[in-house]
């Protein structure tokens, strides 16, 4: 994810120095640059500096220099300049007696024109010294026609608050809205300026000031001196007043160590285990985003801050005593001693006071780990409540009705120790008559929710912090329909694991909402969606509003139509309260009611307008009222109306583009996780790309990803949308074409790059640098292209582990726009090379080699699951490797557990060996079948498999503050399956009680599943036919109907210790008969259509649906003993890819006994078999 830009830059003053600092080799430059006035006066592509001697253009640039190209020097002459005019730090100008004075060209400032005004900007809100030599300024971004993430801000610096050369900026950024200013003199006071610039070259004249005097830190670090002004600058604006979010006030002391409804905010001393530390310095902290939200992040210095602030006892001021940090006794507790439902949706919990060899008894701190099932606890993660200082009770608030609930207390003391009781209390609410907004499903959401749908701009624009906004929905429809929750978009999205829309919530779920969360919810709608038990039941309401149907339909766009309709009128719900959905058809009468709306109106709106819809097409609408109830009114009038086609030329990136996007692909192509790391939520995004970095192809739709990706028939992997149909019509699918076709521009204003074939004028990267033992934060300077716009420039990223590896045959690692800095996440101990190419519109790219290599630090833990391995298989494996049922090799990457679990060949993380883990084998080359990932190349990064590698020889833990199994030789201690329950004629659900171990935690561990028809005929010397993990006690396998399957379970640590219980339990399905869509078909979708599908399948078998399966002459329907199909699997022939050696994993015993027994009942496609 790209980072705010950090450049040094050099005062006039101490200019000299400064570019010694920069020359190769040390050396000095002093005393080799020659004296100028003019950049005639020096050698080629060099220009006369603000300090009257020369420098080369690409180390001014780096210096923070104004360097134009209206000019440049050629064969020791100026060209480009008029007669007359002479060329200055790449600038014409009129130079007079002695020279020019300073670069010049654009106005110093201007209020522009009526017609094109200059920036409207505010300046610098804030300058905050981080450390002893740099300064970091923030400020609003300005407000232009130009798009925010083109204009550039000019960073001015002075001595004196009004002692500025607005001539001579010290640093120029495009797009961003801080800058870190370094090389400061310690203890010097600074005084900043920041000025807008559009694309047009004007620039805006404010001359606020902020200053700062960057100072090295002493020995304590106080919230007052220190802490509160990243805050404030940062943070107060949204974390202050009755609004705040997740109720945390960060405006004052007592509010950061007060926390919110997430938890402990700051654990003193612990800075590890303080939510407010993780929150700032994590991509993924263990509850909601990172903070600042959306960015930009702290700098490197202001998290060090933060962690050295809490580590040192989190003092308000350096004048107040702290508590002993240096305290490492836990204090003894002896845990809950009870739980008490107080109310339908509170408890209280209460214990006997603990003792402390530092702390009083009354400044001791309890806090409180909340699970819904005995023993699931997550003592690594955030407690849910703490209590106050000295309390020997605690209220619990927003419980579920019908939902059990266990809790642990621990006590801390002063210093951050806990003690480590797992006394555990349960309880069970009750079932309730009436669910409650307030107190039952608010929580909820705020709980699982609100962390991504709140703010200004939610995904899908759905907020969940109200009431208000979960009835008002959006984009996608009904999220709420009153009384009526089946046909709720909110409730299809928690409880549905395949929902109507999009993918099932929470997006970061595996683990979704409980049973009894998701309970609660169907009641709450099923009662009204009422915002309390108080307001008018509106279910007793079986009447619909009385409405008359829209009245007009208006074209406004290609693209766009406006809907309109008087009031409805309503026996309960009043007319501001009703909603109006519109249905939408193709043609006349063609309405499906029986699913979502197109659009759903604000409540007691008489028009809407709607978007993103087919060019050139006929649109028929029907607009249905509906009442607080959800009855809606029957009409079937409806109105018709034609957008028209779109007009050759130029098609508008905001208004039609992006919309499209927005209502089709964005609710999977978005956030930091997509698929393929392929966004599409703005235009950078896109123009970046995927990993292919093709998805735009400006004026050539033909080799653009984007356009075959949407089109009927793919090159290359499924059409999307991924969820559909229904796809984008023929005529949204010309409207992309053309927009690609006629330069795929930001803005219509912006030339045509169509025809193009110079590539940008760029020096290649400036810096690659190790920023912590996980991350190298690549830089570079701007590009300059004669035709594409400098703030659509891509830079391509290529990298490799070994100086020279770039391989510029495949696609680039990382591609960015708007940004000239990068942070890549890496593997610590590791080296990585980068080239930095820079790509215009057109696809021209410049052929720089020049390489930036850094080495991070060794760590003996640093990689995070979550934060740093799922990423890399969301956005790479999962759009295969996804579910337990049929995914290849059934191997599911979504989750922790799934990847412990591993699939046929169960090794994809062996914990302490990378060299052993198919992770690392089958990523490197084909091994056990095909490299992966399987659509591949390109394949991953070096960046990415140095993340994977660290993870798997760090342990493969969950945290890093999870135990280190590696040398672990202790099997677990476990008293193998509970039960086997036949659960239907195809099914039955094994279990068993949690295994425990010394060295792996209970979600790292993973239960293997042996099968067999009888329990002498259970084969525990292959591969695990099943596993589970993530804490799971039970799974449900599918066996042959009517016949006995017996199973063995065992427990593995990470280490690779297995228990040796031989503990068998057998079942029997009762049944005659199953379908083929349930059943056979996730085997062959598992173990067999990666190779047997598409239009040259081996030997011309196919195995991807039922017409495929039965028209193979391998499979002899009632004659199992002659069907081929049954001979190859059960002999083990077949998957080819795993017969033998170290890749042998054959069909299970439970497989090959399903597909017999469905080829002997007459290979149908579903029940009854009769064909014998």
């Amino acid at each position: 994810m790209p980072r705010p830009l950090l450049i040094r830059f050099w005062l006039v003053a101490a200019t000299l120095g400064a570019f010694g600092a920069l020359a190769p080799g040390g050396c000095d430059c002093d005393h080799e640059r020659a004296a100028c006035t003019r950049d005639g006066d020096c050698a080629d592509q060099q220009v006369c500096y603000t300090d009257q001697q020369c420098v080369p253009r690409d180390v001014a640039v780096r210096a923070g220099g104004d360097v134009g190209d209206e000019c440049v020097v050629l064969g020791g002459e100026e060209i480009g300049c008029d007669d007359g005019l002479v060329c200055r730090m790449g600038y014409c100008g009129d130079g007079g007696p002695g020279g020019v004075d300073a670069p010049v060209g654009p106005a110093v400032c201007t209020e522009g024109t009526t017609s094109n005004p200059a920036p409207l900007f505010g300046g610098v809100t804030s300058a905050t010294a981080d450390g002893a030599d740099a300064v970091v300024l923030v400020w609003s971004p300005a407000a232009d026609d130009t798009l925010p993430e083109a204009i550039r801000y000019k960073v001015f610096v002075a001595g004196t608050p009004d002692g500025h050369d607005f001539t001579a900026p010290v640093a120029s950024v495009v797009g961003l809205t801080t800058f870190r200013v370094e090389g400061l003199t310690t203890d010097a006071t600074y005084h900043f300026v920041v000025r807008a610039e559009d694309e047009a070259g004007q620039v805006e004249c404010n001359t606020n000031v902020q200053s700062a005097t960057p100072r090295p830190l002493g020995a304590c670090v106080s919230y007052a001196d220190n802490i509160k002004p990243i805050l404030d600058t940062y943070c107060t604006s949204c974390h202050r007043g009755a609004g705040a979010p997740r109720n945390l006030h960060l405006d004052t002391y007592a509010g950061v160590l007060a926390g919110g409804l997430t938890g402990t905010e700051v654990v003193s001393c612990q800075a590890e285990a303080s939510l407010i530390f993780l929150k700032v310095s994590m991509d993924n902290p263990p509850v909601g985003q990172r903070m600042p939200q959306g960015g930009p992040y702290l700098s490197t210095s202001q998290i060090e801050l933060f962690r050295r602030w809490i580590d040192g006892g989190a003092v308000e001021t350096c004048a107040g005593s702290g508590p002993a940090c240096d305290d490492m006794v836990a204090p003894t507790f002896a845990g809950l001693t009870s739980a008490t439902l107080t109310g339908a949706s509170t408890a209280r919990l209460c214990w006997g006071a603990g003792s402390d060899d530092v702390t009083a008894p009354g400044a001791l701190l309890y806090d409180l780990y909340q699970a819904t099932t005995p023993g699931g606890q997550g003592f690594a993660s955030p407690p849910v409540l703490t209590s106050a200082a000295g309390a020997t009770c605690a209220d619990v608030s927003g419980l579920t009705p019908a939902q059990q609930y266990c809790w642990v207390a621990r006590a801390r003391d002063g210093a951050g120790n806990r003690d480590g009781n797992t006394v555990e209390r349960c309880l069970t609410t009750a079932a309730a008559t009436c669910i409650d907004y307030a107190t039952v499903i608010q929580p909820i959401f705020n709980a699982e929710c609100t962390q991504c749908h709140a703010g200004a701009s939610p995904p899908r624009g759905l907020s969940l912090t109200s009431h208000a906004g979960v009835i008002a929905g959006g984009q996608t429809g009904n999220e709420v329909v009153a009384c009526q929750p089946t046909s709720s978009l909110l409730y299809q999205k928690v409880a549905l694991a395949t929902p109507p829309v999009g993918v099932r919530m929470p997006a970061d779920g595996p683990p979704y909402l409980t049973t009894a969360q998701i309970g609660a919810i169907e009641q709450w709608i099923a009662e009204g969606g009422r915002a309390s038990c108080a307001a008018p039941d509106p279910c007793s309401d079986a009447s619909p509003p009385t409405f008359a149907g829209v009245t007009s339909a208006t074209s406004l766009s290609p693209t766009s139509v406006r809907l309109c309709w008087a009031a409805g009128a309503d026996n309960l719900t009043p007319a501001s309260g009703l909603l109006y959905d519109a249905y939408l058809a193709a043609s006349p009468g063609g309405q499906n009611y029986t699913v979502g709306p197109r659009k759903t109106s604000p409540a007691g709106a008489t028009c809407v307008q709607i978007d993103a819809l087919p060019p050139d097409s006929q649109h028929c609408w029907v607009v249905r009222a509906r009442d607080g109830a959800g009855n809606r009114d029957g009409n079937t009038v409806e109105r018709c109306v034609s957008t028209p086609a779109v007009p050759a030329g130029c098609v508008d990136y905001a208004t039609m583009i992006q919309p499209l996007l927005d209502h089709n692909c964005t609710r999977c192509h978005a956030g930091a996780r997509p698929p393929q790391w392929l966004r599409l939520d703005n235009y950078d995004h896109v123009l970046a790309g995927s990993v292919r970095r093709n998805e735009v192809v400006a004026c050539n739709p033909g080799a653009s990803l984007l356009v075959d990706k949407i089109s009927a028939s793919p090159s290359l992997g499924k059409r999307m949308p991924y969820d559909g149909p229904p796809y984008l019509t023929a005529s949204q699918e010309a409207m992309v074409a053309q927009w690609i076709s006629t330069g795929a521009r930001r803005v219509c204003s912006e030339p045509v790059v169509c025809g193009d074939t110079q590539a940008p004028s760029f020096v290649g990267a400036s810096s690659a640098v190790a920023t912590d033992p996980t991350t190298i934060r690549v830089c570079w300077p701007q590009a300059s292209d004669a035709v594409t716009p400098a703030a659509s420039l891509r830079y391509d990223v290529y990298q490799a582990a070994n100086p020279g590896g770039e391989s510029y045959a495949l696609p680039p690692q990382d591609s960015v726009v708007g940004s000239l800095c990068t942070d890549v996440r890496v593997g610590p101990s590791s080296t990585t090379c980068f080239v930095v190419r820079a790509r215009d519109l057109a696809g021209n790219r410049s052929t720089n080699n020049l390489e930036v290599c850094a080495s991070t630090a060794a760590a003996a833990c640093a990689v995070d699951y979550d934060a740093l391995v799922q990423p890399i298989l969301t956005a790479r494996c999962t759009h295969c490797h996804q579910g337990d049922r049929s995914s290849p090799r059934f191997l599911d990457l979504r989750t922790y557990g799934g990847v412990l679990a591993g699939g046929s060949l169960r090794d994809a993380a062996d914990a302490c060996d990378w060299a052993g883990s198919l992770l690392n084998t089958k990523t490197a080359a084909a091994t056990c079948g095909n490299r992966m990932p399987f659509d591949g190349p390109p394949w991953l990064a070096a960046s990415e498999r140095s993340l994977l590698k660290s993870w798997i020889d760090a342990g493969a833990r969950r945290t890093c503050t999870d135990g280190n199994p590696c040398g672990d030789s202790a099997a677990p201690a476990f008293a193998g399956i509970r039960s086997a329950t036949a659960t239907s004629p195809t099914e039955t659900e094994v279990c068993w009680n949690a295994a425990t171990d010394a060295g792996t935690g209970p979600d790292g561990l993973v239960y293997e599943i042996f099968d067999g028809p009888s329990a002498a005929g259970i084969n525990v010397g292959r591969p695990a036919p099943y596993a589970a993990a993530g804490g799971a006690t039970c799974t449900t396998i599918p066996v042959p109907t009517g016949q006995a399957t017996c199973f063995v379970v065992r427990a593995r640590d990470l280490a690779g210790n297995r228990d040796g219980n031989t503990v068998a339990r057998c079942a029997t399905p009762g049944g005659a008969c199953f379908g083929y869509d349930d059943t056979i078909q996730p085997v062959f979708d598992a173990r067999c259509v990666h190779c047997h599908s598409g239009g040259n399948p081996p030997r011309g078998i196919r195995w991807d649906s039922y017409a495929h399966t039965i028209g193979n002459d391998e499979v002899e329907a009632c004659n199992p003993g002659g069907s081929k199909l049954n001979r190859v699997v059960e002999d083990c022939e077949m998957p080819f890819d795993t017969t033998s050696g170290s890749c042998r994993a054959c069909l299970t015993s439970t497989q090959t006994r399903l597909l017999r027994q469905w080829v002997g009942g007459g290979a149908e496609a579903s029940c009854p078999w009769g064909g014998c």
